[in-house]
């Protein structure tokens, strides 16, 4: 495998979100602004060319080609050409298109529904577990699954459904969370993998072969097999086989989202 780091052209070596466009291209979020790379030649795009922090959590495309990007400084669009802003100051952890056509935002603050005009928050008032959203996905029905710092949420549209500890989640700090075809919900906490079958829970750890208990980012890439992030290395679910690769740790000690 080909590594790059800054003496290549990555802008930074901390990489928070990557993103496949249609084109080839590869976007991503780093700590010293957005980047691209084409395979040949890394570019970089600064809060001096519009973009409001040079901290990128996340990078999301939208269906006209453009991208999101979740800031620690605000929501950004770019058009390929410039950078527009929203929510300037608010640190956007996580972007999500949502089923019923919204842009779905974690932040630091509670879940964000924008819908290309208004904004709308949901928060602890309005029944979310806890307000630092760090992961979000959606099932089949449309149903948003949310990963937060107080437990996993399940909300509706209307109402949420908060699960803890208590409940059997690993840890009530949560980092990540997929809905897999099947419609298991599996969690990235720092207590280990959980997966949740819509009845019980069940938690893989380190006594089960995972290589670090902090899980910070899961992705499906299609043929049945989840592969998981922790701060130790990366682990791959195949059907009923946990398998594991040990990693040096400051390879692994970031959390990244991989998007296509």
């Amino acid at each position: 495998a080909r590594q790059y780091t800054t003496f290549d052209g990555l802008p930074h070596d901390i990489v928070s979100a990557v993103f496949f466009a249609e084109d080839g291209k590869l976007w991503l979020g780093t700590h010293a602004g957005l980047g691209n790379f084409d395979g040949e030649i890394f570019g970089i795009h600064t809060p001096e060319a519009g973009l409001p922090h040079h901290e990128v959590h996340d990078v999301l495309g939208g269906d006209d080609g453009s991208l999101w990007m979740g800031t620690e400084g605000g929501l950004a669009h770019f058009d390929g050409t410039q950078f527009t802003t929203y929510l300037p100051g608010e640190g956007v952890i996580v972007l999500h298109h949502g089923a019923d056509g919204c842009l779905w935002l974690g932040i630091h603050g509670g879940l964000l529904c924008f819908d290309g005009d208004d904004f709308v928050r949901y928060a602890i008032a309005e029944g979310l577990g806890n307000d630092t959203v760090t992961a979000i996905d959606t099932d089949a029905e449309g149903t948003l699954w949310l990963a937060t710092h107080g437990g996993l949420a399940r909300f509706d549209g209307e109402s949420f459904v908060n699960y803890t500890m208590d409940d059997g989640l690993g840890s009530d700090v949560t980092s990540a969370v997929h809905v897999d075809g099947t419609g298991v919900v599996w969690i990235g906490t720092h207590g280990g993998l959980t997966r949740f079958d819509g009845e019980s829970f069940s938690n893989y750890t380190e006594a089960d072969g995972l290589p670090g208990l902090h899980v910070h980012a899961l992705f499906d890439n299609g043929d049945g097999r989840l592969w998981i992030g922790t701060e130790r290395g990366l682990a791959c679910i195949d059907g009923d086989i946990l398998r594991t690769n040990q990693l040096p740790s400051r390879y692994a000690q970031r959390h990244c989202r991989l998007r296509k």
